[in-house]
C-alpha cells in the first residue's frame, strides 16, 4: 500500500536514527496484538518499510478480519501485506497500476503456487476504477492519489448498483494518525463506519535498516514509522449518507469510538453494525438530535438547525515546541479561533526532536476539536511549510487563505483580527499582506518600523511595505502556491531545518512579477497583532542551530545566488494606500477598498 508522495514531506531529527524501541503501553499493545495474528511470522522479510507501506501490524488486523472471506487490496506495491492476506482469505485479489510492481507480484505469487499449490494470490494490473476488478468481501486501500477515499467509495457505490460489487461489501480503509489529511478524512467518514481499530506498531528498526547508510535526512521518514493506525470498516450500502454527515455528527462520533475501544485491537463496534463476517443491517442508526449536539446547535430566530459539514477554506499553520509554556494557550486560542471563524481549520506542528504524543496534547487541551490538528516536523517552521504546507495539500482542501502565524504572536480572536485582515486580502485583491505588530520590547514588535502599529490617514486600510515578515503573513492561496513552486521547493530541507532568514526578502518580487495586476506585501496600520516574544527558538534549540538561524548561511547564501534579482528588491513598495469606497446606500466597508489616486495625501475615494 504505497504512500511515496507522503514520504517525501516530512524529515527525521538526526537524534530519531538512536532512538530505542519503545517500551511500556505502546510496547505492550503490540505484544498483545501479536497473540492474535502475526504477519511479522508469516511474511519475515517484507521488501518495503513503514511509512513507504502500511505496517505489518495493520496488515495483522486485517489478515484476522478477513478470515475466510474474499479480499481485495487496491495498491499492493511489493506485496508485503497480500502475502499475510492470502494465508487468511478465501481468496485474495491485489489491483496494482504499477507495471513494475505488476510484474513483482506475478514473481511473488508464483513462488507461493510452487511451493504448495493454491496459496497464491490473483494479480489485476489495471486502474482500480476499471469496472468489475474490485468484486470482494472487504476492499482495503491507504488513501493516495490518484486513490481518494471519498471518490473511491463513490465509485464502490456505483459498482454496487450495477450488480458488479457483492451486497454486502465493506471498504476496510486506513488513516495514519501522525498524518494531518488522514485524520481529517477519518473524522470526515467516521460517522458512516461500523467499526474503527487502533492498531498500535513499531518498525523504525526495519526504516532505518533500508535507508542502506545513508543519512537521516535522505532517508525514508523513520520517526514515522512507529505510532498508530486507524482501521475503519465502511459498509458500501452506507456511503450515500455522506452527503448529510455534519459537523457535530463528525465530532461526535470520533470521540465516541475513542472511548469505547476494547481488546488488544482497540476496537469499537456502531450498535447498528453487524460483527458477523460481512453483512450489514439495512436500518439506519438514530438520528443525533438537539439534545446532544451542544454547542453544536446554530440558532437561526427562533429555530435551531444542524450544520452540514463544510470543508474549511482558510488554513492557520503555526510551529510550537510541545514542552512551551505558551503550547497549552495556543491550542485553547486555536480553539476559539474556529469556532468564531467557520472557515477556519487550524494546523498546529510540533517542532520537538523527540517523539511527541500529539494525540493526548490535542485531546488534553482542545477536546479533540477536528479543526485543531497537530503533525511533526522538527526544525524550523520552514522546513514544516515545505514538508506539510504544500500545492497538493492546499489544492485538494480547497484553501483559498494560508495564515502562517508564529507561536508568539497572540492568536485569540478577542486580539487578533483576523476576519477583517481576509477582508482586506479579498478586498484589495492582495497576494500577501500581514497586520501592523504591536509589542512591549522597545522596537514595537518587530525590528522594522514600517511594520509597527503607527497613526495612519483614516481612509488608510492598507499601504504597501519593502517586505512582509515570516511572523504571520496571509497569502492568497494562489501567490502561496507560486512562492512553493518557484522557490521554496528548490531549498534544501537541511537549510530549512535550520534557518528562514531570507524568505520574506525576495517573495515580495516573485509575487509581484507573477501578478502584476495585483498588489503585494501590504500592510494594515489600523489592524494589528500582539508580538509576545516568547523567544522559543532560544530555549528549545541548541546553541550550534541558533547561531545558524540568525545567519546569511544555508537558506540566505541560496537565495543570494539563486534568486538575485528578487532578493531585496522592493519595486512593489509604491507608498500606495489603499482606502475604503463608501457605497451608494449604507456604511462604509472592507467590500469597497481601492487604491487611492495620490500616495502623498491619501483620501477617501468616491
Amino acid at each position: 500500500m504505497p504512500y511515496d508522495h507522503k514520504t517525501r514531506r516530512w524529515v527525521a531529527s538526526s537524534t530519531m536514527q538512536q532512538r530505542p524501541r519503545p517500551s511500556g503501553p505502546l510496547q505492550l499493545k503490540i505484544e498483545k496484538q501479536k497473540a492474535e495474528t502475526d504477519c511479522e511470522r508469516e511474511v519475515p522479510n517484507p521488501k518495503d518499510a513503514p511509512p513507504i507501506r502500511s505496517p505489518q501490524a495493520v496488515h495483522s488486523f486485517i489478515a484476522q478480519h478477513i478470515s475466510g472471506r474474499d479480499v481485495v487490496e487496491i495498491g499492493t506495491r511489493n506485496g508485503d501485506g497480500i502475502q499475510c492476506f492470502v494465508r487468511h482469505a478465501r481468496r485474495a485479489t491485489a489491483v496494482e497500476i504499477s507495471r513494475p510492481y505488476c510484474d513483482s507480484l506475478r514473481r511473488i505469487s508464483q513462488e507461493m503456487e510452487s511451493r504448495q499449490s493454491g496459496s497464491g494470490f490473483s494479480i489485476t494490473c489495471s486502474d482500480y476504477r476499471t469496472g468489475g476488478v474490485l468484486d470482494g468481501d472487504v476492499i482495503t486501500w491507504w488513501e493516495q492519489p490518484p486513490l481518494y477515499n471519498v471518490a473511491a467509495l463513490k465509485h464502490l457505490q456505483g459498482e454496487q448498483q450495477a450488480a458488479r460489487l457483492r451486497p454486502g461489501a465493506e471498504a476496510a480503509l486506513l488513516f495514519d494518525s501522525s498524518w494531518a489529511d488522514d485524520n481529517l478524512s477519518w473524522r470526515r467518514l467516521c460517522p458512516i463506519a461500523g467499526w474503527s481499530a487502533k492498531v498500535a506498531f513499531d518498525e523504525r528498526a526495519r526504516c532505518q535498516k533500508n535507508t542502506e547508510g545513508r543519512t537521516i535526512h535522505k532517508s525514508e521518514q523513520c520517526y514515522r514509522a512507529a505510532g498508530f493506525f486507524i482501521v475503519a470498516g465502511i459498509p458500501i450500502s452506507r456511503v450515500p449518507r455522506l452527503e448529510n454527515v455534519t459537523e457535530a455528527e463528525s465530532l461526535e462520533c470520533e470521540q465516541r469510538h475513542e472511548k469505547g475501544r476494547q481488546g488488544p485491537w482497540r476496537q469499537h463496534w456502531e450498535p447498528w453494525a453487524s460483527r458477523v463476517g460481512a453483512q450489514w443491517p439495512r436500518s439506519e442508526p438514530k438520528p443525533i438530535t438537539g439534545s446532544n449536539l451542544g454547542g453544536d446547535i446554530v440558532s437561526s430566530g427562533n429555530s435551531s438547525r444542524r450544520r452540514t459539514f463544510v470543508a474549511p477554506t482558510w488554513l492557520a499553520a503555526t510551529s510550537v515546541h510541545s514542552h512551551a509554556r505558551s503550547m497549552p494557550d495556543l491550542l485553547s486560542s486555536a480553539v476559539d479561533l474556529v469556532e468564531v471563524y467557520p472557515h477556519l481549520s487550524f494546523l498546529v506542528n510540533f517542532f520537538d526532536a523527540g517523539v511527541v504524543p500529539i494525540s493526548k496534547l490535542l485531546q488534553e487541551h482542545t477536546g479533540h476539536n477536528p479543526l485543531v490538528e497537530g503533525v511533526q516536523v522538527p526544525g524550523m517552521k520552514t522546513l514544516f511549510w515545505k514538508r506539510v504546507l504544500t500545492p497538493l495539500m492546499l489544492r485538494r482542501r480547497h484553501i483559498k487563505v494560508l495564515w502562517l502565524v508564529d507561536s508568539d504572536v497572540a492568536v485569540h480572536p478577542s486580539v487578533f483580527p483576523l476576519g477583517s485582515l481576509v477582508s482586506v486580502l479579498s478586498a484589495t485583491h492582495a497576494t500577501l499582506l500581514q497586520p501592523s505588530i504591536r509589542g512591549n520590547l522597545a522596537n514595537g514588535g518587530t525590528h522594522h518600523p514600517w511594520l509597527r502599529q503607527h497613526e495612519a490617514h483614516m481612509a488608510c486600510v492598507a499601504t504597501t511595505a519593502r517586505f512582509v515578515e515570516v511572523q504571520t503573513p496571509l497569502f492568497a492561496t494562489e501567490a502561496w502556491i507560486v512562492f512553493y513552486e518557484r522557490v521554496l521547493s528548490k531549498l534544501a530541507d537541511d537549510h530549512l531545518a535550520d534557518s528562514d532568514f531570507g524568505l520574506d526578502l525576495v517573495w515580495c518580487a516573485i509575487l509581484r512579477e507573477a501578478f502584476p495586476r495585483r498588489p503585494t506585501c501590504l500592510v494594515t496600520p489600523g489592524l494589528a497583532a500582539s508580538h509576545l516574544n516568547t523567544q522559543q527558538i532560544r530555549q528549545f534549540m541548541p546553541l550550534e542551530r541558533r547561531e545558524r538561524e540568525r545567519s546569511c548561511s544555508g537558506t540566505c547564501e541560496t537565495l543570494m545566488a539563486s534568486f538575485s534579482g528578487y532578493y531585496e528588491n522592493y519595486l512593489h513598495d509604491t507608498g500606495a494606500c489603499y482606502g475604503m469606497v463608501p457605497r451608494r446606500q449604507g456604511p462604509i466597508d472592507y467590500t469597497g477598498v481601492r487604491q487611492t489616486n495620490s500616495t502623498s495625501s491619501p483620501r477617501l475615494v468616491k
